[in-house]
């Protein structure tokens, strides 16, 4: 059913995905051919506070990460 992304992943522009952290929880977003954003899953964190360590494994692919930003979520 994700086979789109594969073929995103392996095409000239590539895939672009988004990680968005909300309090304890970290959601996988990718955007499909039509420039959607599409959820894929979401995980847990131990707690709201606990540190962020995201880590990616492919197999047999080469990755190329650009414009990546990172945006605190400031509390006031």
């Amino acid at each position: 059913a994700l086979s789109w992304i594969d073929t995103l992943m392996r095409g000239a522009s590539g895939v672009n995905m988004r990680i968005v952290r909300a309090g304890a929880n970290v959601t996988l977003f990718v955007q499909n051919a039509e420039e959607e954003w599409v959820k894929i899953g979401t995980v847990a964190c131990a707690s709201a506070d606990a540190a962020t360590e995201i880590v990616f494994y492919g197999c047999g692919v080469e990755w190329e990460f650009s414009s990546i930003t990172v945006t605190p979520n400031v509390q006031e």
